[in-house]
């Protein structure tokens, strides 16, 4: 069961990784160029053209706005699968770790759920003999 739960920390490390480079490949991408506004005249031609060109640079703020949001979201998703499977892989390894130096295993599972043993203090805890203390001469070699 340790190696399926390590195994499934070590990809949650991965994708946390890959999910990381993909946000740095988004935040790299370019998305075009803008586009001017031309005269030709008194023409439709200039009207077309101007339109077009509005057009292409609206779509040039959506690619931008999408481009730094996804990138975004990935960075963020990566950090926090890095953190939760980190976590989970340092715990894992910890674990081992105590088991094979001590062959202690500490489950945490069983420790919550495991009834508590009752401490029961009688009258017979404090009705103890005195111990004699044997007398030392202080000035014995």
């Amino acid at each position: 069961m340790k190696n399926k739960e390590m195994a499934f920390s070590l990809l949650g490390l991965l994708s946390g990784f890959m999910s990381i480079i993909f946000s740095f490949v988004i935040f790299c991408m370019d998305n075009g160029s803008w586009e001017n506004s031309l005269q030709y005249g008194g023409d439709a031609y200039t009207g077309i053209q101007n339109a077009a060109a509005q057009t292409a640079n609206n779509i040039q703020v959506v690619c931008d706005v999408l481009r730094i949001g996804l990138g975004a979201v990935l960075f963020v998703g990566g950090m926090v699968l890095i953190c939760i499977f980190g976590l989970k892989f340092a715990n894992i390894r910890e674990q081992q770790k105590i088991s094979a130096d001590g062959d202690v295993e500490i489950k945490i599972n069983d420790l919550l759920e495991a009834p508590a043993e009752e401490t029961v203090i009688t009258e017979e805890f404090f009705e103890t003999e005195e111990i004699p203390v044997p007398e030392v001469d202080k000035y014995t070699e």
